[in-house]
């Protein structure tokens, strides 16, 4: 296999995205990171800085690594339906497979259609009824498994997992997303500050049915030492189990 010069994460995102990060990061983010393609290959570690160019996010590394190219999307707290992706996912054939995972999330859900700017769930009405009609949660959740399923994003990330989603859905959505990274072989990074998603987390992993997701979940907690250092805390499902189960803040 030919070395190639580096190794390149292009992230899709939102101009007032960029514009938040600009503001946040104009000293740039620098971090630390191994990449695995495959089990025949040993991990590629490297340091890098994160800049901002033409509406894309970037990673710039040492030159002499090995060239990667990782697609991935972020979806914000309070992102938008994207109908588009939706309709992508019905031309290329994908509808069974997005239906069964909005099926976890509300079974009565039979059919799914796109028509310009708007899309229609079938629950056997006389008429197919819109999204937005199903609440927030679901209009969220139909976006991000289209886009999980149109495959070109290798990394997932979501910002506030929980927002807009009804209590009840979470552990369904949850569910849905462990699921789909196993089988899809997705990375998914989610960010949340509910204490009820990670006792969801624990319980849908306690399950028989998700005991063999326990080892892909890690989570980290971002917390200020006494010098005002923020350093991230790792936490296996064992000690998330631990925490919960103890009443141990982690969030």
């Amino acid at each position: 296999m030919p070395r190639l010069k580096k190794l390149l994460l292009t992230v899709e995102t939102s101009p007032a995205l960029i514009t938040a990060l600009s503001n946040a990061y104009d000293r740039q983010l620098h971090y630390e990171v191994d990449v695995t393609r495959n089990n025949d290959v040993p991990p590629a570690q490297f340091s890098a800085t994160l800049r901002i160019e033409g509406g894309n996010l970037f990673v710039n590394v040492d030159p002499e690594l090995e060239e990667t190219i990782v697609s991935a999307r972020y979806i914000g707290d309070g992102y938008a339906h994207d109908s588009g992706a939706v309709g992508e996912v019905l031309v290329t054939k994908k509808k069974l497979e997005l239906l069964s995972y909005l099926q976890f999330i509300n079974p009565q859900i039979q059919d799914i259609a796109v028509n310009g700017s708007r899309t229609f769930l079938d629950i056997g009405l006389d008429k197919m009824l819109p999204i937005n009609m199903f609440g927030s949660g679901m209009v969220r959740a139909c976006s991000v498994m289209a886009y999980c399923l149109l495959g070109a994003n290798r990394i997932l990330l979501i910002d506030e997992i929980s927002s807009g989603l009804h209590y009840k859905a979470m552990s369904l959505f949850l569910k849905t997303i462990l699921r789909f990274s196993i089988q899809e072989n997705t990375q998914v990074f989610v960010t949340t500050h509910s204490l009820g998603v990670l006792r969801s987390l624990r319980e849908i992993l306690g399950s028989d049915d998700m005991a063999d997701a326990q080892e892909a979940l890690v989570c980290y907690a971002l917390q200020r030492d006494r010098t005002g250092l923020v350093r991230g805390y790792r936490y296996s499902y064992s000690n998330l189990n631990h925490c919960i189960r103890h009443n141990i803040e982690i969030r």
